[in-house]
């Protein structure tokens, strides 16, 4: 199998991007590469990793997956032998690429195996705060989420979840198979080009290196991959690519939260939660829904509920942890799907008879919590019914419950015809159910 070569969109935009240093790239110490199989971190970075070290800086390669699965037809190559090759190729090219200033770090998952559930993913991010804290690693390099792999996607994420749980890190994301795609990426973030004073000839020589993957080495796989002359001199004549990736501190606060605790305020076990959950579903004024649009919801607990009243049920949530737990916990019940999603901006497009927003307003500023109306205003469907339920005590956020609920009924009403059908008060907590009445006003 021959690798394509499309001109794709992301270098359309690249042709464009402003250059970066090797010391915006790096920061003030040592990087850390996240690379989804050998010769990943060559192809993408290795002019970059050979700037850093010449600069001074260790770097450290941790190559994830063995990558044993490049020619699953070899008989002279079965997984065993190849992932020991394609170490070997490994260790070569990064001595040709940095010499004695490049550490590589094996985690041999097999190929097509980077961690991808949240128990995987934590076991791994132990391993690299590890190395983040014992080799004063002030820069985390990955590769990008939209490279047509699932290694690189979930190595992409990895490189997230780490910047979690060490916020202090700069960490960017360089883009290998995804420039290719001929249709539209969008780019969160904002790209670069390296073209410092990285040896390209060093490049070259490390390319050659992977002989399983630029050679016809193992000659007895025809489907086995095989890097075509033409993508091989793109990588060495086209400068290398950095995304930079900028996520929102709450975001980062929630993931950092989920990987601590998997349940963070007990919706599994608390009386409280289950006595608010009996309480919302009994409040909801009609027996069944067509399509629901939770927010914030967290690890599914009342999504799955929900779904018991409701044809499909959307849930929202700015964390990813929280969604990927959300998933795993109800991927039985086909009607529900769960999306990362900050909010007030990433509302989704589909039209719902109900809204949930439980324990969600007061997370937000009062600008946001009106955005946020307007957002639902614009989905929310005549005759629809939004419950709102929000915590009596101290939010421990700059609005309290009642304030933000008192905010978001004075902003819907701005969009929208609506009715309070039910307003009630308990021990610890508030709910109100809305309805809608008519089209927007405005």
């Amino acid at each position: 199998m021959v690798t394509p070569l499309h001109r794709g969109q992301l270098l359309v935009q690249a042709a464009q991007a402003p250059a970066v240093s090797v010391q915006a790239l790096a920061g003030q110490a040592n990087v850390l590469i996240l690379s989804p199989h050998p010769d990943d971190e060559t192809l993408g970075c290795a002019q970059a990793i050979a700037a850093a070290c010449d600069s001074g800086r260790k770097v450290f390669v941790v190559v994830i997956t063995n990558g044993n699965l490049s020619h699953p037809g070899s008989l002279r190559y079965p997984k065993a032998a190849l992932a020991a090759l394609r170490r070997q190729e490994c260790m070569n090219a990064l001595d040709v690429v940095g010499g004695v200033n490049v550490v590589p770090v094996f985690m041999d998952y097999d190929d097509q195996c980077a961690p991808n559930t949240v128990s995987e993913q934590i076991a791994c991010i132990a391993r690299l705060e590890q190395l983040v804290r014992e080799c004063k690693i002030t820069a985390v390099w990955t590769s990008w989420e939209q490279d047509p792999h699932c290694d690189h996607q979930r190595v992409a994420r990895l490189g997230e979840l780490l910047l979690a749980r060490q916020p202090q890190l700069v960490l960017f994301k360089y883009p290998i198979w995804g420039r290719f795609l001929p249709e539209a990426q969008a780019v969160e973030g904002t790209l670069y080009q390296f073209t410092g004073t990285g040896d390209r000839n060093r490049k070259a020589r490390a390319l050659e290196c992977y002989r399983s993957q630029m050679t016809s080495l193992i000659d007895d796989d025809p489907q086995g991959f095989v890097m075509a002359p033409e993508t091989r001199a793109h990588f060495l004549d086209t400068p290398e690519l950095f995304i930079s990736y900028d996520i929102a501190a709450r975001a980062l606060e929630f993931d950092a939260l989920y990987m601590n605790d998997s349940d963070p305020w007990q919706f599994l076990t608390s009386e409280y939660e289950n006595s608010k959950y009996v309480t919302t579903l009994s409040a909801l004024p009609r027996p069944r829904y067509r399509r629901a649009i939770e927010a914030g919801c967290s690890i599914g607990v009342l999504t799955e509920k929900l779904s018991a009243r409701c044809d499909e049920v959307i849930g929202l949530d700015i964390s990813g942890v929280a969604v990927d737990l959300a998933r795993a916990r109800n991927r039985h019940i086909p009607q529900i799907q769960f999306r990362q999603a900050p909010l007030p901006q990433a509302w989704p497009q589909e039209s719902a008879d109900l809204i949930v927003l439980s324990e969600i307003l007061y997370f937000l500023d009062v600008m946001q919590i009106e955005q946020l109306a307007g957002q639902i205003a614009r989905t929310w469907e005549k005759n629809g019914d939004c419950i709102v339920v929000n915590f009596s005590g101290d939010t421990c956020q700059a609005l309290h419950g009642k304030q933000a609920a008192t905010i978001f009924c004075e902003a819907i009403r701005r969009y929208a015809q609506v009715d309070c059908v039910l307003s009630q008060t308990y021990e610890k907590y508030s709910l109100l159910v809305l309805n809608r009445i008519g089209d927007p006003t405005a």
